[in-house]
């Protein structure tokens, strides 16, 4: 194994101390208790289950790579743990096992905890549900999620980054940045920051797992999706969106919420609790910026759901809250679930209802004066201090801010005793003087890209050699594919690249031509309804050589 100089990080200040560090390969079950050092970078190839009953413990500091080219994910099987307390100083890292400049979402698949927490999706014939997004070779047992131990206990993750995960492993199968599958709240998750995964932040199916400080970062689908009757509580969450990452199929929003994919009255029911949120779209300040239709609702509630939203802020989308679906109307209307104390400002609209109750008057639900909700035109009407700033973020209001001193905590659903009540402002940060809200950004990082990961402690020279071509990580999605197709590639210089799509006889049928690309991650974007069924060859190629990946085509 290679040595390495160790240094171990205070988040983006370092302190320095000389030890020896390894680069570990994980590619076995973990079966017996196990710990993993900040000592070691360890890299994930394959899906990694940990079973047993066994406790994977990580100590502060540890950087855990997921492996591209065999996709990494790391899941904890119902009845085992994770022990993953970092601190303020030295967090735990997973991240892609690619150098800097060159990480990419969706680059490993993520970490998964499963557990015997309650969920609405039991099969009679089959059993308990099982996680989506494995292909059949994979045990489906280890899969299996949910039960009926509420208290279950999967272990903790306190601070903790998550970043590049997230993969496609099937069509309309992913695997998000952190997946919780019937995870019980005798389980510990605070502080911790899922970035640039390449399809949910976070996704909640079933469980009654409770949450805080929580930051999504880039993310491509939505940042926090509640699924299979969520029943947990959320205190204390920042989402901020990337103008540039966006999921045209599935649509992007900040919070999703369904009680199962058919939206029925399968119990327990979605009913989760939400409070002290700051959600920042893609309109960056009070212009009238144009995005992608693809960024949907700052807040997508449908299919039936009963998610809950109190003392929150969403500003910068095109539609601030999305009411999506009679039974959620009713639902609402019912007081099984709340909109209270929250503040719209800058989103381009406020409700959107959808077609089946086009006549709903959303807006004088949200307006009424018993739910204390404020809507405002701009952004800046928010009050907060700096939070369009991607590199130096400040979301915290000021103190003449319109969201200090709004809070309540008097509906039963936030009466619970998770909830920590002494924050009077709207939004997930305190104002200046204040700390009832409990943060220490000291573990965040707001630019993983650029962050050297080759040397253990979260520091580190990226040690990669250029290939002779200037690019790689080359992947096309969605994969297989009928339409308009994206191909990624990291540049390691600025330089022309052209796209070329060859069919199984070598033969030229689509072309985009050479165009200057600088570097990073870049993507060519290519019309695939013209081309037949079958597999193709992509191959990017430059004045230097040239790389190549596949893509099946199936209408």
């Amino acid at each position: 194994m290679k040595k390495k100089l160790f240094t171990l990080c205070a988040a983006a200040l370092f302190a320095a101390t000389a030890v020896q560090a390894a680069n570990v390969t994980v590619s076995d079950t973990i079966t017996s208790s196990t710990t993993w050092s900040a000592s070691n970078i360890y890299t994930l190839q394959g899906y990694i289950f940990v079973k047993n009953g066994a406790t994977l413990t990580i100590e502060p500091g540890t950087i855990i790579k997921g492996d591209t080219t065999n996709p990494g994910s790391l899941i904890i099987t119902r009845g085992a743990k994770i022990m993953a307390r970092g601190t303020a100083s030295a967090p735990i890292v997973f991240t892609s096992a690619r150098g800097k400049g060159r990480r990419a979402p969706g680059d490993w698949g993520g970490v998964l905890l499963l557990g015997k927490s309650p969920a609405n999706s039991q099969d009679a014939v089959t059993g308990d549900p099982k996680i989506e997004g494995f292909p059949a070779t994979v045990n489906q047992e280890v899969l299996r999620f949910g039960g009926t131990d509420t208290a279950d206990n999967s272990g903790e993750l306190s601070y903790v980054r998550i970043e590049f995960a997230g993969i496609p492993l099937t069509v309309n199968n992913e695997i998000n940045g952190l997946t919780l599958g019937g995870v019980g709240n005798g389980t510990k998750i605070d502080h911790v920051q899922v970035s640039y995964s390449g399809d949910d932040a976070i996704e909640w199916f079933g469980g009654t797992v409770n949450c805080s400080h929580l930051i999504t970062w880039g993310c491509i689908d939505d940042d926090y999706d509640t699924d299979n009757g969520f029943s947990g509580n959320v205190q204390y969450g920042i989402s901020v969106r990337d103008v540039n990452k966006f999921d045209p199929p599935s649509k992007s929003n900040a919070f999703e919420s369904d009680n199962d994919a058919k939206g029925t009255r399968n119990k327990p029911l979605t009913r989760c609790v939400f409070s002290n949120m700051t959600c920042i779209g893609p309109k960056k300040g009070d212009t009238a910026t144009a995005v992608n239709s693809a960024f949907l609702a700052g807040a997508r509630i449908r299919r039936n759901s009963r998610m809950s939203l109190f003392n929150s802020i969403i500003i910068g989308w095109g539609d601030a809250i999305y009411f999506d679906g009679a039974r959620t109307k009713d639902a609402f209307e019912a007081d099984s679930a709340q909109l209270e104390n929250n503040l719209l400002a800058g989103n381009s609209r406020s409700f959107k209802v959808s077609s089946d109750i086009p006549t709903y008057d959303f807006a004088g639900y949200f307006n009424n004066s018993s739910r204390n909700n404020i809507v405002k035109a701009k952004a800046s009407d928010a009050g907060l201090i700096n939070p369009f700033d991607l590199t130096k973020p400040d979301f915290a209001p000021a103190t003449t801010s319109i969201a200090v001193g709004k809070a309540s905590y008097k509906d039963p659903l936030v009466q619970r005793g998770f909830f920590n009540k002494t924050s009077n402002f709207m939004g997930a940060v305190a104002p200046a003087g204040d700390n009832t809200s409990g943060w220490n950004f000291g573990f965040a990082v707001y630019d993983p890209q650029n962050f050297d990961y080759s040397t253990a402690g979260v520091t580190g020279v990226d040690e990669h050699t250029a290939p002779a071509s200037g690019i790689d990580v080359v992947r096309a999605y969605p994969n297989p594919s009928n339409g308009q197709t994206t191909v990624q590639f990291s540049s390691y210089k600025a330089q022309h690249t052209a796209l070329n799509i060859y069919d199984v006889t070598g033969k030229i049928v689509l072309t985009v031509p050479a165009k200057m690309y600088p570097m990073g991650v870049n993507t060519i974007q290519f019309d695939a309804t013209t081309l037949n069924n079958g597999i193709y060859i992509v191959r990017l190629e430059t004045e230097a050589g040239n790389i190549s990946t596949r893509i099946s085509i199936l209408k």
